[in-house]
């Protein structure tokens, strides 16, 4: 996934009021994807509802399926992607807006908080 990304790339979740630069990190760390912790019923991880695209632009619209995360069961979460590209076709800005539980923003904020006093 990460070579879809140009060297110049940023990314926001809205949300979560949360940036980033470095694509690697973006799926290693912040959606962490891999963590063994989450547990979709099947392969399928999200369904696409909607694809609007032109030579500059993605956007995606959809949601993710249902899955458990450490012990929890998490509900689908509906989300819009948009993705900027660049003159060679990589993703230089990524916007997610996703439709979290008020539970997982709220503990979001708490962290992001105590990260800024510390």
């Amino acid at each position: 996934m990460v070579s879809f990304y140009a060297g110049n790339f940023q990314y926001e979740n809205v949300n979560f009021r949360s940036e980033a630069n470095d694509p690697k990190f973006l799926y290693e760390s912040f959606y962490n994807w891999s963590d063994p912790n989450f547990k979709f019923a099947g392969t399928e991880t999200i369904k696409l509802e909607s694809l609007l695209t032109n030579d500059s632009t993605i956007v995606a619209k959809g949601i993710t399926m249902p899955y458990q995360y450490k012990g929890n069961q998490v509900e689908g979460t509906r989300f819009v992607i948009w993705l900027e590209l660049d003159k060679d076709l990589k993703i230089k800005k990524q916007t997610d807006w996703f439709d979290y539980p008020m539970e997982e923003i709220i503990e979001a904020y708490h962290i992001k908080r105590n990260l800024e006093i510390e």
